[in-house]
């Protein structure tokens, strides 16, 4: 079988034997040119595969393209470093979210404290004023005895 002069991202990198992550990598930093065919869809010369990658196996492209791209061990080392890093942030924010709700049992216990000595103020308070009030009685005199000094 005859290897088209255009092939699919996915197509190119199987060929390359390179990842499709890859060839978007080289794409973005300009070391591989994709073009756009008249749908939109993006392809890549066999031409330009071999510039970039050298000496291409051409009895892959024939073969079906899996849907899950290959790995590649700089992509596993990348991913596995990121995965540690997301356990220890993860492991940090734990312990983050425990000193939070130890400080909120904290602050809610002291929130309460005040409370019960604000209340304790108030009645204290209170009975200080009940004990300075006037409590004798007041004579009930009419308007013309006060009016007339009796």
């Amino acid at each position: 079988m005859a290897t088209p002069a255009r092939l699919s991202i996915s197509k190119a990198a199987k060929l390359a034997g390179k990842s499709r992550q890859t060839l978007y990598e080289d794409r973005d930093n300009g070391k591989l040119s994709v073009h756009r065919d008249s749908r939109n869809k993006p392809y890549i010369d066999v031409a330009e595969l071999e510039r970039v990658y050298g000496k291409l196996d051409t009895k892959t492209v024939s073969g079906k393209v899996s849907k899950r791209q290959m790995e590649t061990p700089q992509k596993d080392t990348k991913d596995s470093a990121l995965q540690a890093e997301i356990d220890a942030l993860r492991e940090q924010l734990s312990r983050a979210d425990g000193t939070l709700t130890r400080e909120r049992q904290q602050f809610t216990q002291q929130i309460d404290d005040l409370r019960t000595d604000r209340d304790e103020w108030r009645e204290q308070a209170k009975a200080a004023t009940r004990i300075l009030e006037d409590h004798r009685e007041k004579e009930s005199r009419g308007f013309w005895s006060r009016l007339f000094g009796r």
